[in-house]
């Protein structure tokens, strides 16, 4: 048990008030802290995204989220410093529900999506080994190659840094990326040492 906080981009005013009502029913949700407007991309998330700044006790705070607002929802501890020293410095902070409109989110093509700026971030999941955690970068990898350098071990050493993930037996970089699977939207490494 223990306070997490969130952020979670959501690309339209519907989806904007399933996640406020999402975090309002949830019991293990402690709710929105605030709400911001992005001026420009602040990796994971895109140019003009608006993002629900809210908290809950540990994961389980996010159940319930709709899923195309779940998988736009990271930790805290998985973002910039920017996001947690000076959200202001990012875009414009709303400090209430009702201050949101449904202008503000970005226009949507026939199909109903959202047509953003830029393109997705390409979402990195290093799975169980020496623990779950996740990460972005800007675009997809060339296909994997165990003997070949392609720039992944660099990052994985880089995020392991810079997320200080936990690992009680191992140096960082002791650790080698063995297996890559790709999904949807990015990629789940496994990793030996």
């Amino acid at each position: 048990m223990g306070l997490r906080s969130w952020f979670t981009q959501v690309d339209s005013f519907d989806i904007f008030k399933k996640v406020v009502q999402a975090i309002k029913n949830n019991p293990d949700a402690y709710g929105i802290n605030f709400i911001l407007k992005l001026n420009n991309s602040g990796l994971p998330f895109m140019a003009n995204s608006v993002l629900v700044a809210w908290s809950g006790d540990t994961n389980h705070s996010k159940n319930g989220l709709p899923i195309d607002a779940l998988r736009w929802t990271y930790s805290l501890e998985e973002l910039s410093s920017k996001f947690s020293k000076k959200p202001d410095t990012l875009g414009q902070i709303y400090n209430s529900v009702p201050e949101i409109k449904a202008s503000m989110f970005n226009k949507t093509n026939k199909q109903g999506t959202s047509t953003p700026n830029n393109k997705v971030p390409y979402k990195i999941t290093v799975i169980g080994y020496p623990c779950t955690f996740k990460f972005t970068v800007s675009k997809p990898f060339k296909p994997f190659n165990y003997d070949e350098d392609d720039g992944r071990n660099k990052i994985l050493l880089k995020k392991m840094y810079e997320l200080s993930v936990d690992s009680p037996c191992h140096a960082y970089e002791d650790y080698v990326i063995e297996i890559v699977r790709k999904v949807r939207g990015g990629e789940h490494w496994y990793l030996g040492s």
